[in-house]
């Protein structure tokens, strides 16, 4: 399937002057099974690469009926993250009824997010380790599902969509990263019309 759908998100990259990746559901993991490069910012990601499925990576691969659930997906999070478990909710409750995750640029970098993020998995953090990564996802939280606003402007990070479900295997979603900075509000919505569509046409290319 990845590789059916590879000239469209080769074009999507090229006309939008974005990364596009399609990622796979693969356990307690994402992994990045394609990839066509045309941003004009550089990435740390790259093909076979693999983050752990926990908060607040993944929201579009949480369903009730999946095999990351909700109640799954946050108790990967640190010991005593209540605050964190309820920011995840929302952030869930509002991928699943736009359809998309969207998410901006912070402060933080990507590789600080996915380093993070494999301490947790790997469990060897300590307990004064643990509060700061939990305090630094807090802040990251607020960049995920924003409104768009007419008349502001966007640094938009990742726009995930996930596609549909046609044949026995991981599930996937559609990833566009790393897109030119200062994007309008009408950008942005076309941006995640285009992911979309794209995520839509893999039916189409199998």
């Amino acid at each position: 399937m990845a590789e059916a759908l590879r000239p469209r998100i080769e074009q999507l990259a090229s006309d939008e002057a974005a990364d596009v990746s399609i990622i796979a559901e693969t356990r307690d993991w994402i992994t990045f099974v394609a990839l066509a490069r045309g941003s004009h910012t550089p990435s740390a990601v790259s093909v076979g690469m693999q983050l752990p499925l926990l908060p607040p990576l993944g929201s579009v691969f949480v369903k009730d009926d999946g095999a990351t659930t909700l109640e799954a997906w946050i108790s990967r999070l640190p010991r005593g993250s209540e605050d964190i478990a309820d920011l995840a909710r929302e952030q869930v409750a509002k991928v699943q009824a736009n359809g998309f995750s969207l998410s901006l640029l912070g402060d933080e970098t990507d590789e600080l997010i996915y380093q993070l993020a494999n301490e947790l998995a790997d469990g060897a953090t300590t307990p004064h380790r643990e509060r700061e990564i939990t305090r630094l996802l807090i802040a990251n939280f607020d960049r995920y599902e924003p409104a768009i606003t007419a008349g502001r402007s966007y640094d938009v990070k990742g726009i995930v969509v996930p596609i549909p479900e046609s044949t026995p295997g991981p599930r996937l979603a559609l990833r566009f990263a790393n897109p030119p900075r200062e994007a309008s509000a009408s950008t942005v919505t076309r941006w995640i019309r285009r992911v979309q569509e794209c995520a839509q046409s893999v039916p189409l290319a199998i």
